[in-house]
Formats: structure tokens, sequence, C-alpha cells
């Protein structure tokens, strides 16, 4: 089973800060399953300060159980020594810092083919900020700073083990979320996932999901929202329906009043799909509408959604008034053919044009 837990960051506690990420410590050492597990931290992105870094890993894993061992920079030459220290880990963790030194130093040093075996092998992988992008395909970085000082974001390529393009800290400054739009743009057929301080994605297997340490039920849910350059546009949630992880339930579509006609919910429903079925693997979508909302109808049927043919139907009263809720879904195979048939007619209309 593969394991992965790319955290997007939060204070761990060190020079007396709060210690904001334990619960999601904690998370990492239940899914080791392991009652004492070996913890090996790799602070290549910050090995200035590694050892200080490691301190406060030690001190923090240590608590909830675990021994823990440093991967010392100076030690990376040292193939026998890295294929001990990685083979024998029941948890790799890999910390902040500078996302393209960190990438760099574990390819140059062959590092990655040790990691990657110990992640095919069921080895739990967890990263935050830089180690959190080192696991994925790209990151939005601040690398740049390191040399040049400067306040501009880059693409950092990662390992590639999953495809995916995160954005860590993408709450704790304004820059990045414009950063993070600007990158996504030139970054195609490759999800983006922008992930707070003090939240991580879980990826066990192929099966996906956002955590901050309080959510370890099957049946947890989703909350989504749209902005553009002025702000929230708009939201809607995914679930599971009852526990099973390969339905998925969209609910409560809201479109802001002073933002509707603009496109935004068929944007949103449509990227709401890309998620749920590139990057949690549902195997359905379903949806509800009350029958008296034509526009939401049709928007639904416009991005894959079929309605199901049913004699039995759930009636609820909005404002006095009872309406039948007419239920649609779309399968794996329908989003698949309805985007090959999108492709085809924008290919068609650029040839004509």
């Amino acid at each position: 089973m593969k394991k992965i837990v790319a955290i997007g960051g939060g204070e761990n506690g060190h020079e007396n800060r709060p210690y904001e990420t334990e619960k999601i410590d904690k998370e990492i050492v239940r899914i080791s399953n392991k009652n004492n597990p070996k913890l090996l931290f790799i602070g290549f992105a910050g090995k200035e300060y590694e050892k200080s870094y490691y301190d406060v890993i030690k001190r923090n894993f240590e608590s909830i159980g675990c021994t823990t061992t440093l991967f010392k920079y100076e030690d990376v030459k040292n193939k026998e020594l890295a294929k001990k220290l990685i083979e024998e880990s029941d948890i790799i963790y890999i910390g902040g810092g500078n996302t393209i030194n960190l990438v760099k130093i574990i390819k140059k040093y062959e590092i990655d083919k040790l990691l990657y075996n110990a992640y095919e092998n069921g080895t739990v992988m967890a990263g935050i900020s830089a180690g959190a992008i080192c696991m994925c395909r790209f990151g939005i970085s601040d690398s740049r700073k390191y040399k040049k000082d400067s306040k501009k974001y880059t693409r950092a390529t990662g390992l590639g083990w999953i495809n995916l393009l995160i954005c860590p800290h993408y709450n704790a400054e304004t820059r990045r979320q414009r950063w993070t739009k600007k990158i996504m743009k030139r970054t195609f057929k490759v999800p983006c996932i922008a992930l707070d301080n003090c939240t991580a994605i879980e990826i066990i297997d192929d099966k996906y999901r956002l955590n901050n340490g309080d959510c370890v039920e099957e049946d947890n849910f989703y909350p989504m929202t749209a902005f553009d350059d002025s702000g929230v546009v708009g939201h809607f949630i995914m679930r599971y329906i009852n526990g099973n992880n390969k339905i998925l339930r969209f609910g409560w579509v809201i479109v802001d009043d002073t933002q509707r006609g603009k496109g935004y919910g068929k944007q949103m429903l449509e990227l709401g799909l890309k998620y749920a079925f590139e990057i949690l693997g549902v195997e359905k979508v379903t949806i509800g509408v009350f029958e008296n909302n034509i526009p939401a109808y049709k928007c639904y049927k416009s991005i894959g959604f079929n309605e199901i043919a049913t004699d039995c139907y759930e009636i609820e009263t909005v404002n006095g008034e009872e309406s039948k809720i007419i239920e649609l879904e779309i399968t794996k195979s329908d989003y698949i053919n309805h985007n090959k048939r999108k492709w085809q007619y924008a290919r068609l209309y650029n040839t004509i044009r």
C-alpha cells in the first residue's frame, strides 16, 4: 500500500512557536500501522539548519511513539548508508526549505530511486512545504529568494510520484494565490491543489483526501470555493455517500447573485468533476436539482450529467411550495466521452475558423 502525506505548512513548535501540525503528525504515525515506527528525517532543503530542524522533529515525533534518525547531508555520498537508512524506516519525513536544491541533491546522489522503492513498498512518505512539492510533479515555490532575493514564485519540478501541481502555504500570502493562477494557466493536464498551512493531502494508493488531522472517516466531505480576481464567486460541497469512496455527491451549489450569468457555475462544477474523477478516482458523481430550477438543470446537463429515469422522486418544501427533486449522475466513462467530444468540437471550430 502506497502512502503519501503532503503538508501545506504550519508551525512545528520551533523556538517556542505553536505546534500547529500536531494532529497531522499523529495521522502520519497512525497510517504507518506500527506501534513504534522508525522515522527518518531528510532536511536537505535547509541543510544549513538541518540539525536544529531535526531536533524539533525528534521532539515532536518521539513524543508520539516514534524513534527518529537524521539523514545528514554530509552522508549523501555514502550509498550503502543511504540504502540502509531508507530501507529500515517506516516513515520518511522530508522537511521544508529550498525546493530546487532539495530535488537537485536527491537526484544527483540517486537517492530518488531509494526513496521511490521505499514508497512502492509501503513506507509512509511525508513532506511539508518543499518536502510536499518534492513528491509531486510540480509545485509553486519561492526557491528563487534563496539566490536572487526575488519575490517571484516559480514552478519547481518535483520527483513526479504524483501527477499534481501543488501550492503550499496557500493562505499565508495573498501573492501565492495570484501566482497560483498564473502558473496553473501554463501547466496543462496537471490538476492543481492549493494547500493551506495546517492542511495536508493524504494519498493512500489511488485514494485522495484532504486532512487537517481531524478527518479519519471515509464519508468526510470536501467544501470547494471558487474565486476570481474580485474574490469569492461561489462554492459547493462534495461528499462520499454512506462511506462508499467510489461514489461522490455534489451539493449546495451556490453562485453569488452578483456573479451569475458569467458561466462561473459551469466552470466550478467542471473543475469539481476533474477533481472527483482524476484526483479522488471515483467511479460516479451524483447531484440533485429542483424541477423548477431550469437554469441549474441545463447547466448540469451541459457538463455531462444524465437524468436518472425513475418513477419515485423525493419531494421537498421550499418557501411553502412542494418541489420534486430530479436526480442526475455522471459516470467516469460518461466524463471521459463528454470531454472527448469537447476537444473534437474545439478542434473543428479552430479548423473552420
